[in-house]
């Protein structure tokens, strides 16, 4: 459905004109039904900023510990949802523990957040910052609205806080807007982008770089054992699902690995979709992240990258160290990856 501007936003402006506010998904709303240009965006803000309306989260997402339970327990229902949780402790929930962070934070006042406004418009980068926190409500208000939509609720939160760090930068805090508002419509365009109409875009899943982490390792650890890794006997050794363990070795696999005891051979190497090119492109960015000597560790030991694993012995001989030095250098690598 396109984006009736005129339509949405009469109904819209009736409600804020007799309540005095607006709520943050009614805002985030209008992206979801469409593209919205920067022109509308600033078009919205004025008309609201005529009214005189406040954004306010409702109710379900004050950030208060009982009601960010109670949408904890909603996510959980969504089926993409549950299977991306399968096999953690609460302990390993990322939604979770974002939510007793999210509780922590001061509930939302439209008064502190035209203060904080003021503030920031004379430079002062705290109230900045106070700023965003204030509005860390709106990227989880605009992921509810895409529940199963081509990418995992966590996932949509980290990227909607990318987002609103990206509005707060690029805001006019001399425009009489609210920071709010604008928030809202940025983070609800954003997100909608990512999920609309790209069946073919994949994203790494919400802790499969842990999972990855915990593969290689036990992987490692089954070698040494004279035990061969399967994917069955890494989910049984790591109290995961052998669904979760062939995800990482998906990702591993479009990253360049070996991985030959996971893959059926083929005569012919076929072409990297451009889905696998993106898990490829993300994996990579896992082992950039380390220093070049563990990154090189761990890539001949796991044979990320197209060759075939190699001992410890064989990794030392080719990097011209001792094997005590490869060995540090891969528990490194692993701890840096975990943390």
């Amino acid at each position: 459905m396109k984006y009736d501007k005129e339509e949405y936003m009469s109904a819209l402006l009736t409600s804020a004109r007799d309540s005095g506010q607006v709520f943050a998904h009614e805002l985030t709303e209008p992206a979801f039904c469409g593209d919205l240009s920067d022109e509308q965006i600033r078009a919205i803000l004025d008309e609201l900023r005529e009214c005189r309306a406040d954004v306010v989260p409702g109710g379900k997402f004050v950030p208060g510990k009982h009601e960010l339970r109670e949408l904890l327990r909603e996510i959980r229902e969504c089926p993409a949802e549950k299977e991306g949780f399968a096999g953690r402790t609460k302990n390993e929930d990322p939604i979770r523990l974002y939510f007793d962070e999210l509780s922590q934070l001061d509930p939302p006042d439209p008064r502190m957040e035209r203060d904080l406004v003021c503030e920031a418009a004379e430079g002062n980068d705290e109230a900045t910052g106070r700023l965003i926190e204030l509005c860390m409500y709106i990227p989880v208000t605009a992921a509810f609205g895409l529940i199963g939509k081509n990418a995992l609720f966590s996932d949509l939160v980290q990227e909607g806080n990318m987002e609103l760090m990206a509005a707060a930068d690029e805001f006019d805090y001399g425009s009489g807007w609210s920071f709010s508002g604008y928030a809202a419509l940025r983070v609800g365009r954003y997100l909608y982008s990512l999920t609309a109409d790209q069946p073919e875009t994949v994203r790494l899943p919400t802790g499969l770089a842990e999972d990855i982490v915990k593969i290689l390792r036990r992987k490692g650890q089954m070698k040494k054992e004279g035990v061969e890794p399967t994917a069955a006997a890494i989910a049984a050794a790591e109290g995961i699902s052998e669904e979760r363990v062939e995800k990482a070795l998906e990702a591993l696999k479009a990253a360049g690995g070996d991985n030959a005891a996971f893959q059926q051979e083929s005569e012919t190497e076929p072409k990297k979709s451009e889905a696998e090119q993106q898990l490829s492109a993300q994996v990579a960015q896992l082992l950039a992240a380390l220093p070049e000597m563990e990154a090189q560790v761990l890539e001949m030991r796991y044979g990320i990258g197209g060759a075939s694993p190699l001992s410890e012995k064989e990794t030392a001989e080719r990097l011209s160290i001792s094997e005590e030095e490869v060995k540090k250098l891969e528990a490194a690598a692993l701890s840096h990856l975990g943390s």
